[in-house]
């Protein structure tokens, strides 16, 4: 260094060039690196937003492959493997499976119908018919001559009955007169009082208070053809808001019954439970019910799990055992008092019958023949008069249904918590873990293999929606259901439906019996 102060100026010009030079590289050196740096900081943002596309993207398309795989699980659902009803299957629907029933008939070579030399089924004679037509011939069937004035022939007439309907009555105008009548003892006047359907100078009568409900809560005709029906057929012109109140007047009559079906439901030793969607004033409310194979009872509530079944009046006092469809509401304090519960196993064949055709899981098969054969087994011993079957056999199904859970979850990898990862996982953790609900039938004879018997109660609310459509307030709904319950317990016990309704309208309501028809 100390050189280079001694340094000729050409030397030191030419080294304060080189300086220059140096720092010139250095300051585009600088530069470059700030700029590659940039473009770095550039590059990483780019590729984490592409990181993020990238995982939206395989998010989204397992959201699709779950929806396809989703849309071809229902695309081969039907009313044979699911809850939908027949009429979504189409016209071209899938064949059934034969039934065991059908299977003996065709290796027995029984086709159906009457069977030969088996006794047949036709309409006899009366002795005392209501009225009687003479039948005389206008000419000869030789000569063609007239026979008018000719005499009878010998033997008994040919006789032939025709069964018919009168022509329907018109109205019958009853005039009731209340007459005074003076007490011999103190000299008091005392008139008779008016029944209680003759309020009004002019009322109608129980008879057509009783046609009015019975085609409107028992045959779901919305009011105007129900006014239609009774014109046509009575002559009477019975406006839609008068057929409204009619429906109100008859839930207030049939108020004893209700009670004493809700009295007996309470200590009924099996009841059923279930509940569906309906609609009231455009708005989804649920219809619940409870029935055994001599009673029903029908009621509505805005929601549908543990308050709108408590609401039916009969969950919180039953004492027997439920039988349902495994809704979670019907376990817990729902039930507090009930002996014990029951699975509906035609739920569990039509799952099984999914699992088995759409997941392809052979378990589901085996599971459904051994079901139908446990209930072959139970039936048997019913008509032999049994009180249960043998201890060695229950010991004997119930391990063929265990294996047959193990093969299940082998199928289906137990994994922790409640529900499992797929639709066959969570059906065979309720078979393992609900296992004695399940087979309750096959111990309890007196519980039968399914829910069926509320099922085809609540189908008629169904039923009533699809012909006249939804209730348009709540006060309508609860008095529809309520004689809709009376008349349902009535049929299962014998009575006449039009009968049952004037009895009531009378204000002499039918009462059910609680036991024997």
């Amino acid at each position: 260094m100390v050189a280079d102060v001694f340094a000729p100026p050409a030397v030191i010009a030419e080294r304060e060039a080189e300086i220059v030079t140096l720092s010139l590289a250095l300051e585009f050196e600088r530069q470059r690196n700030e700029r590659l740096e940039a473009e770095r900081s550039a590059w990483q943002a780019e590729r984490a937003g592409l990181l993020d596309q990238l995982e939206r993207a395989i998010g989204e398309r397992e959201q699709l492959r779950r929806q396809v795989e989703e849309l071809g699980r229902r695309k081969k659902l039907s009313s044979t493997n699911s809850s939908k009803p027949p009429s979504s299957d189409g016209l071209r629907r899938k064949p059934k499976p034969s039934s065991p029933e059908r299977r003996r008939r065709k290796e027995q070579g029984r086709r159906p119908g009457k069977q030969k030399g088996s006794a047949g089924v036709h309409r006899a004679l009366v002795s005392d018919p209501d009225k009687v037509v003479d039948l005389l011939p206008s000419h000869c069937g030789r000569c063609q001559a007239n026979l008018c004035g000719a005499a009878l022939g010998d033997g008994k007439p040919d006789r032939r009955q025709v069964w018919d309907v009168p022509p329907p009555p018109g109205l019958v105008r009853i005039e009731y007169r209340s007459l005074a009548l003076v007490c011999p003892d103190c000299g008091e006047t005392t008139k008779a009082t008016f029944p209680e359907w003759a309020k009004a100078p002019v009322s109608y009568g129980p008879g057509l208070h009783a046609a009015a409900v019975y085609f409107h809560v028992l045959h779901y005709l919305p009011f105007e053809r129900t006014s239609q029906v009774l014109h046509d057929l009575f002559g009477a012109d019975v406006s839609t808001g008068t057929l409204a109140a009619m429906v109100a007047r008859g839930s207030e009559r049939v108020g004893p019954a209700v009670a004493e079906i809700l009295c007996q439901l309470r200590t009924a030793p099996v009841v059923h439970l279930d509940e569906t969607g309906c609609h009231v004033n455009g708005k989804l409310w649920w219809a619940h019910g409870a029935s055994t194979e001599r009673l029903t009872l029908l009621g509505i509530a805005r929601r549908r799990g543990g308050e709108g079944i408590a609401a039916l009046g009969v969950a919180e006092e039953l004492a027997g055992i439920a039988i349902h469809d495994h809704w979670s509401a019907y376990w817990g304090e729902t039930l507090p008092k009930a002996s014990g519960h029951a699975l509906c196993n035609a739920h569990h064949l039509r799952e099984l019958t999914e699992v088995f055709e759409v997941y392809g899981q052979r378990w589901a098969g085996r599971m459904m023949r051994l079901l139908l054969e446990m209930l072959a087994m139970r039936n048997q011993a019913m008509d032999q008069h049994q009180a249960a079957l043998g201890p060695e056999l229950l010991a004997e199904l119930e391990r063929r249904y265990d294996n047959i859970v193990k093969e299940g979850w082998k199928a289906n990898p137990r994994r922790e918590g409640r529900a499992q990862k797929s639709r066959p996982g969570n059906l065979v953790r309720r078979l393992d873990e609900c296992r004695s609900e399940v087979l309750r039938f096959l111990r309890d004879f007196r519980v039968p293999f399914t829910n069926n018997e509320i099922e085809r109660d609540l189908r008629m609310v169904k039923l009533h929606e699809k012909i006249s459509g939804g209730w348009r307030s709540e006060a309508g709904a609860r008095a529809f259901l309520r004689v809709r319950s009376y008349l349902a317990t009535a049929r299962k016990q014998g009575q006449g439906m039009q009968e049952a309704l004037t009895a009531a309208f009378e204000d002499r309501p039918w009462l059910p019996a609680s036991t024997g028809p």
